[in-house]
């Protein structure tokens, strides 16, 4: 028998053969390394946009829904506040203003004002599961992954417009 059929018989047990000039091959051809200049500042990424940016982007949501929570009667819901702003009391008559230009009135708007993390992730997920607001608007801060994906299952059977601002999501132990 053939020495080389004898070593090709078992599948697991196949091998390259081995002759004087495929040994010396190299496995990959050798191609000049690109030249990658080092970043020239650090890069950073952000979950929560800019103060302004998260305003003027309130002021889309709220004037797009404001005809919505008229004709059916629903509710513009607020969960929580921006973790990242120094003055609440500010932005909150920022969101307030926003919302009177929007023409939505504020008796109309449900504010949950909670600090807890685990308690805006159950109100949000139960203003959507509700589905009797035209908007909801939550800031989370940190949540864990798990009342994300919570959220986001919620979402799908939500009639609602809804925003969710997180600042990080932690990742929930195994055991």
């Amino acid at each position: 028998m053939n020495a080389n059929l004898k070593a090709h018989r078992h599948p697991g047990l196949w091998s390259l053969p081995q002759t004087q000039e495929e040994s010396q091959l190299p496995l990959f051809p050798q191609a000049p390394m690109p030249q990658v200049s080092a970043p020239q500042a650090p890069l950073t990424e952000t979950s929560l946009p800019a103060v302004e940016q998260e305003l003027r982007h309130l002021a889309t949501l709220f004037q797009q829904s404001a005809v919505l929570a008229e004709q059916s009667g629903k509710w513009i819901t607020l969960i929580g506040m921006p973790d990242d702003v120094g003055n609440a009391n500010g932005m909150q008559k920022q969101i307030e203003n926003l919302l009177n230009k929007a023409g939505i009135a504020l008796h109309k708007v449900r504010w949950i004002r909670s600090t807890d993390a685990e308690n805006k992730a159950w109100a949000t997920e139960q203003a959507l599961l509700l589905d009797n607001s035209a908007l909801v608007v939550a800031w989370l801060g940190q949540c864990e992954w798990r009342d994300l994906k919570r959220l986001q299952l919620a979402r799908k059977h939500s009639q609602a417009q809804s925003w969710l601002s997180t600042s990080a999501c932690v990742t929930t132990p195994l055991h």
